[in-house]
This record gives C-alpha cells, sequence and structure tokens, in this order.
C-alpha cells in the first residue's frame, strides 16, 4: 500500500531516522507526498545534520510534492538552495519557516519562493517567519491562483488592498503585522473569501473594511493596538461591510487592548450577527451590565428579534457587572433543545466577581453534558 507511506511527518530528528525515511519513500513508491520536517527550538550537532540529510532525501523527490512544511531554527535552509533546478509540478501547499535565534533567514529565500511559486498546482502558502525583505515575495507570489494564505511579516496597507485586488479566488488570508494607513480603495468583491484574520499595530482598520465586499465571509479575527484615546476602532465600519456583504458571519474573534465599552458595543449589531455562532472579545477595559443586557436572551418574548440566536461558544473577559447580571444572560442561553443546551462553551473573566453567583454559573453545567463553563475571577486571583 504505497499511500500509507505518502505523508511522512519527523520532528526532531537523529542520525537513525535518516534510514527509516528513505525506506519510507521508497515505499511509497509514484505517490505524491505530503512531508513534514520540524527541528528542535536547540538542536544538538546530530539533530542538524540529520535535519540536513532528511531535507536532501525530500529534495530528491520534489517531482512528487504534494504538500511541503519544513521548519528550522537554525536558520539553515541546506539542500533547498537547489531547488532552483527543479520545479514541483504537483505541490498545492508550501510552508516554510527557517528562522534563526528568532530572527527571518533572507539568503537563498528569494530563490526558493520563486521555484516553488512555479508549480501550476500551488494555492495555499505559509510564509510563517522566513521572511523580513518580502518586495521580491511579493513579486512573483502567484495571487491570482492561491486560495489560502498567511502572510506572517510586515505589510503596508496599501500592499493589503493590492494583494486583495489580485486575489480573487482567496477563500482564507491571515495578515499579521499590518502598518501604515491609506486612503480607501473603491469596492474590492472577493466572492470565495471566508476567513479572514488580521493583526494590525497602531493604524485604524477602517480604510480596510471600507474598500471591501465579502459575500461569504464566515469567519473574521481582529487584533489590533490602537492608544486607550483613539476613537476609531472600526465597529461601524465592520458593520457597514457586513450589511454591504449580506454574509452569514459565523465566528467572530476581537482583540483589542483597552478598547472601550462603547467602542465594543458598535460591533454588536444583531441583525448583521444573526448567524454567529462564536464571540469572543478580550482586551475591552470593562464589559458592565449594558453589554451583557444585550447579550441576554428575552425569554418571555420569544416571537422579537433575539440577541444572538445561534450562538454556541461563548468568550468574555474584564466583567465588571451588577449580582445576577452575568447568571441571567448564561441562564437565558440554557434552553433545552432535546435535552441539550444552546450553548457548548462559555469563558468568563471577572473583575468584581460575587463569589456566591460566580459558583452558581461555574455548576450550571451540571444538567447540561454537552456544556462547558469557566469562570475566572480575576480579583480574587
Amino acid at each position: 500500500m504505497p499511500t500509507l507511506w505518502s505523508s511522512i511527518f519527523v520532528s526532531a530528528p537523529t542520525a537513525k531516522d535518516v534510514a527509516a525515511v528513505r525506506v519510507w519513500l521508497d515505499r511509497a513508491r509514484g505517490c505524491l507526498l505530503s512531508l513534514n520536517l520540524f527541528q528542535s527550538l536547540l538542536p544538538d550537532l546530530d539533530e542538524q545534520l540529520a535535519i540536513q540529510d532528511i531535507l536532501g532525501l525530500y529534495v530528491t523527490r520534489v517531482s512528487r510534492w504534494r504538500a511541503i512544511n519544513f521548519q528550522t531554527s537554525d536558520g539553515a535552509p541546506g539542500p533547498l538552495s537547489t531547488l532552483s533546478l527543479r520545479v514541483p509540478p504537483y505541490l498545492e501547499s508550501a510552508t516554510l519557516d527557517f528562522s534563526h535565534n528568532g530572527r527571518p533567514v533572507d539568503y537563498c529565500m528569494d530563490s526558493i519562493w520563486k521555484t516553488l511559486h512555479s508549480s501550476p498546482s500551488l494555492h495555499q502558502v505559509d510564509y510563517t517567519g522566513t521572511y523580513s525583505n518580502h518586495a521580491h515575495l511579493l513579486g512573483h507570489t502567484p495571487w491570482t491562483q492561491l486560495i489560502e494564505v498567511n502572510l506572517q511579516f510586515t505589510l503596508t496597507m496599501g500592499d493589503l488592498l493590492d494583494i486583495f485586488f489580485s486575489c480573487q479566488r482567496i477563500r482564507s488570508l491571515c495578515i499579521s503585522y499590518l502598518v501604515d494607513q491609506c486612503a480607501a480603495r473603491s469596492s474590492i468583491t472577493l466572492k470565495l473569501l471566508r476567513r479572514f484574520n488580521v493583526k494590525a499595530s497602531m493604524v485604524s482598520l477602517i480604510n480596510v473594511y471600507d474598500s471591501l465586499v465579502l459575500p461569504a465571509l464566515e469567519e473574521v479575527q481582529i487584533s489590533q493596538h490602537l492608544s486607550p484615546s483613539d476613537l476609531c476602532r472600526g465597529g461601524k465600519a465592520f458593520v457597514n461591510l457586513l450589511a454591504r456583504s449580506r454574509c452569514a458571519l459565523k465566528c467572530l474573534s476581537i482583540t483589542d487592548v483597552g478598547m472601550m465599552e462603547e467602542h465594543l458595543l458598535e460591533y454588536l449589531v444583531f441583525p448583521q450577527l444573526e448567524a454567529l455562532t462564536h464571540l469572543s472579545i478580550v482586551g475591552a477595559e470593562h464589559v458592565t451590565d449594558k453589554t451583557i443586557d444585550l447579550l441576554t436572551r428575552d425569554l418571555e418574548d420569544v416571537s422579537s428579534l433575539q440577541s444572538l440566536p445561534r450562538l454556541l461558544e461563548l468568550s468574555l473577559d474584564a466583567c465588571s457587572t451588577s449580582q445576577g447580571v452575568l447568571s441571567r444572560m448564561v441562564s437565558s442561553r440554557l434552553i433545552e433543545a432535546g435535552g441539550r443546551s444552546l450553548l457548548r462553551i462559555v469563558l468568563l473573566e471577572t473583575v468584581n466577581g460575587h463569589v456566591e453567583e460566580l459558583r452558581n454559573i461555574q455548576e450550571m453545567d451540571i444538567g447540561f453534558p454537552d456544556l462547558r463553563v469557566t469562570v475566572y475571577n480575576k480579583c480574587h486571583d
């Protein structure tokens, strides 16, 4: 059964593992290969040599690569530097991380990625930690054929909007270290984008939201670091994006340290969040009765528009509420449906927790086997 050996995962190898990898590759015969290689953070000489030997074996099968994930910690791409002589015609997915002491390694990387980019089958790339000087990389990346992209280096907002314009097939895009501001562009529609994760430092995402139409959007993860005094945190623009896109967003995660509650409430506009099943809010200055009341279902008026009617997972920190408010919100969502709770996971952090109430909340999962409740009382830590 050659396909049994077509997926190989090696972590922290030693010299004796090299022979085993050679046997596995031989047994895979003509199958397309999914190859993984991971180095420990502090490799000894034996491991470093084994990593290079296994990379050398992998490179001999470059014509049968389907997916590769190579991550080393000593910054040595080794045998991969010869890739410019070979094109991986069936390569669909590539992840490379050759960092050294936490810093990216740029030598050889442009030619290595240029070769990988030449695969007509490539649709998923992950540039985790490998590239600090990415000008050339962006120039030969085959944006028009990519479906999933993870960019772990600094981008300007202009770069991001250019990528959006080029990636009409994109379904998942993760961006880290977004910096600099730019004007909003004319509307860019990405019909297939379902997952969008973005981290921004001291820059508002408003112009990104204002430039996009995303009708298939299902999952968003926002992490931004702004000055606490910054009043332009993007909530209203984000809700406008959802309304304009007419999408059914299912997962929303917001990390915004120092965000005031009034800015948090800008995101919680329920007609646009009707399909939401997962909600996580981290970093808000305080979450008070006002937010918790908004998340509490009205059990007496089931005909009215309910807040997040499909919510399965809820995570909130910095809850500073009156006695009984948190427990009322959680219990309002424990409506039995065939003996099961609507909620599945509840994670709450309080800063002025009422001990008896928190104990009651923690015990709410006793009658619901599908429910997990975790309450963390920060003020008593």
